[in-house]
């Protein structure tokens, strides 16, 4: 048991949030992996504005490696637009990006792909159905927003809200 007795247990100190609304949570089902469908794998080594990530590429040839028919969008590729397009039709996701936060947006979470921030709302809003994994490889993906900071209002929850369990 995480405790120490002059500070009370882990309970006492920590505020656990794994859904971003009971909503969501009502919505999660039991997963299957759908009959054809192929894991995407996004992996963004250089954007514009952002440090490159070149361990980006080799998470994801290993993964390419591993999962034989997943489809890979990379680079210049990789998008807000085709990202959205394609959370319609994979089961599995895999992201190998920067994420963040913007200030000027009450510090709302984004991805960082090849043209630009995909932002929480984009991403909650996505309607990809009752999907199964999505795998964010991006530091500050469990940042919540600074107005609401006991709530689970950040990336993980909005992959959660398109449908991802």
């Amino acid at each position: 048991m995480a405790e120490r007795p002059a500070e009370g247990s882990a309970f006492d100190l920590v505020t656990s949030s794994y859904t971003g609304t009971v909503r969501a949570l009502g919505q999660a089902r039991p997963w299957r992996m759908s009959a054809g469908s192929r894991p995407l794998v996004v992996a963004v080594p250089h954007a514009p504005g952002v440090p490159d990530l070149p361990g980006a590429d080799e998470e994801a040839a290993a993964l390419i490696g591993m999962l034989p028919g997943a489809r890979l969008l990379r680079g210049q590729a990789a998008t807000r637009e085709r990202l959205m397009a394609e959370l319609q039709h994979h089961d599995i996701v895999h992201i190998a990006s920067h994420a963040g936060s913007d200030a000027d947006r009450h510090y709302e979470g984004h991805l960082v792909l090849h043209d630009g921030r995909l932002h929480f709302g984009n991403i909650a809003t996505a309607r990809a159905g009752q999907r199964g994994l999505a795998f964010l490889s991006a530091c500050g993906t469990a940042r919540s927003r600074i107005d609401v900071p006991d709530e689970s209002l950040n990336l993980l929850s909005a992959f959660q809200l398109a449908g991802f369990q």
